[in-house]
């Protein structure tokens, strides 16, 4: 149990053993209309905002309408903090590392790109970027296989060198090269119209996740500031968005620039009168049946965790493998083999969590929570 419920996000080689469809528990099927709007109104130019809580299954659902296009679509997807890190990270990074991915496809699938079209690249480089790898040497492109593998290289090398370079030294290159970004975009959308040129049918979809994990500032440099920059390249692309923003009123200002957004809302695990919602409750006894024989959970262990995780997917698996491993541990101090979890393990493991969340509760959010709380006009709002 401690190694099945690693709360990561399920992927090719997982999903069929451990997906549970949540939509009657959730209310809401934004993959499934993801999944349609793709296959059945297909275009080549369609910028889409993808939001929901962080641990509600985004990934997992990125994953799964992945997968269901790979034979109409040439998909890239991968997770933007495994570039560069969320504390500096602007709309110039965003954009490079689109075109990191937009090589690393190139290069994956062989695609016979204009020679130009990648030397105004390198050369917009050299011009603006004035970073480059010291043990690496200028490779002159050919029209041989290996020249052009050999250039895509040193592409590569110089985009992941400015990513990685220390945030003051990428702040200095992002703002002398800040004016010169429109020059390579038109760059970017040439590769990219280069790239569909010999696809054949299928086109481009670029997913981009854990976007919604950036901070307030980085957020509005990003999708405030900068909307119309990460749109204009012209690819299918799915961004995932923080859900504070979603409810902000900057968004009416960044909707304009986007085709459509879909929110995956967390399971319920509660009606709004607060009685328990059967629904959600068994969906999440099933997702955790996926790993485990329920006859491991003592009795209400299990209904206890689904209460206390609010609905969070995530929450809920990391409170059972912590309850897991509370039981192991039991069990190596013990004479008799723990076999099963208890109560008191997973109420310890709530406890914890629940004091983590309180420590994050500054003195200036109390009278929001009490008027949410209790309401405007009762008594113990003031108290």
């Amino acid at each position: 149990m401690i190694n099945s419920f690693n709360a990561k996000p399920l992927n090719e080689d997982n999903i069929e053993t451990f997906y549970v469809n949540t939509t009657e528990a959730r209310d809401c099927n934004p993959s499934a209309k993801l999944k349609l709007l793709f296959r059945n109104n297909p275009t080549d130019n369609r910028k889409i905002l993808f939001v929901g809580h962080t641990g509600s299954g985004k990934s997992t659902e990125l994953n799964r309408v992945a997968l269901s296009l790979e034979s109409d679509y040439i998909v890239s997807q991968f997770s933007i903090d495994s570039f560069v890190d969320y504390a500096s990270i602007s709309y110039i990074d965003v954009l490079f590392v689109i075109l990191e991915e937009l090589l690393q496809t190139v290069k994956l699938y062989n695609y016979d790109v204009d020679e130009s079209t990648l030397e105004d690249i390198v050369n917009y480089w050299n011009d603006e970027c004035k970073i480059t790898s010291s043990t690496e040497t200028e490779t002159k492109i050919s029209t041989s296989a290996e020249g052009k593998l050999a250039f895509l290289n040193m592409l590569s090398v110089k985009i992941n060198s400015f990513l990685q370079a220390g945030c003051k030294s990428r702040d200095e290159i992002k703002r002398t090269i800040e004016p010169s970004i429109p020059q390579l975009v038109k760059y970017m959308n040439n590769l990219i119209h280069d790239v569909k040129r010999v696809v054949g049918d299928k086109k481009l979809l670029m997913i981009i996740d854990n976007l919604d994990k950036l901070d307030l500032k980085a957020t509005k440099e990003l999708f405030v500031d900068h909307s119309k920059m990460i749109t204009s390249l012209d690819m299918n692309i799915i961004y995932t968005f923080p859900i504070f923003m979603f409810y902000s009123r900057d968004f009416m200002h960044i909707s304009p620039y986007f085709d459509d957004c879909f929110l995956l809302s967390m399971v319920k695990v509660k009606k709004p009168t607060g009685e328990p919602n059967k629904i959600g409750e068994d969906v999440l006894k099933e997702i955790v049946g996926k790993r485990a024989d329920l006859s491991l959970f003592e009795k209400n262990v299990l209904n206890f965790a689904i209460e206390k995780s609010g609905g969070c997917i995530r929450t809920l698996m990391n409170f059972i493998r912590g309850a897991a491993l509370d039981a192991e541990a039991r069990s190596e101090d013990s004479a008799n083999k723990v076999e099963k979890i208890s109560i008191d393990d997973i109420k310890h493991v709530y406890s914890t969590y629940r004091s983590s969340m309180e420590r994050l509760i500054r003195k200036e959010h109390l009278a929001s929570l009490k008027e949410k709380i209790f309401g405007k006009n009762k008594e113990s709002n003031t108290k």
